[in-house]
């Protein structure tokens, strides 16, 4: 798991591949807090590139 602040993730994509990803609440079941992604597919390689630098791990207990 990892946790990626909103407006980090959001303004560093768009500096590094100039494209706007929208964050969103999307709780499942077994994880309220879980958010999605979006405005990226899986060939955006940049993008996903950007977002890893800005992840930090977590751990849950």
């Amino acid at each position: 798991m990892a946790v990626i602040g909103v407006g980090v993730a959001v303004s560093a994509t768009f500096e590094a591949a100039n494209k706007q990803i929208r964050i969103r609440h999307v709780s499942r079941p077994d994880n309220e807090s879980h958010s999605g992604i979006l405005g990226y597919t899986h060939d955006d390689t940049a993008i996903a590139a950007v977002l890893a630098k800005q992840a930090q791990s977590f751990e849950t207990r």
